[in-house]
């Protein structure tokens, strides 16, 4: 995806190289092994305690869990088909 200074998005490109393709999926794999789960992240930044999926936080609902469902068990978000 390619953004303006401004941080507009201007377009994207399909990239068909494997190598590329593979890459960013192996640095995408990586991120998320390291991720934790969202409610977690705010109770230890002591922002927001104990935020639930679709919350409303401050009259706005939380749309950074769209698409993305709460497995049991581990409590991790898994995206959304």
């Amino acid at each position: 995806m390619r953004y303006d200074d401004e941080g507009r998005f201007l377009g994207a490109e399909e990239i068909v190289d494997a190598t590329t393709i593979s890459d960013h999926c192996r640095w995408r794999d990586d991120a998320l092994s390291c991720a934790m789960p969202l409610d977690d992240y705010l109770r230890t930044a002591n922002r927001v305690p104990d935020l639930a999926l679709g919350a409303t936080v401050g009259g706005h609902r939380n749309l950074s869990t769209r698409g993305h469902q709460r497995l049991p068990g581990d409590g991790q978000l898994r995206h959304g088909t």
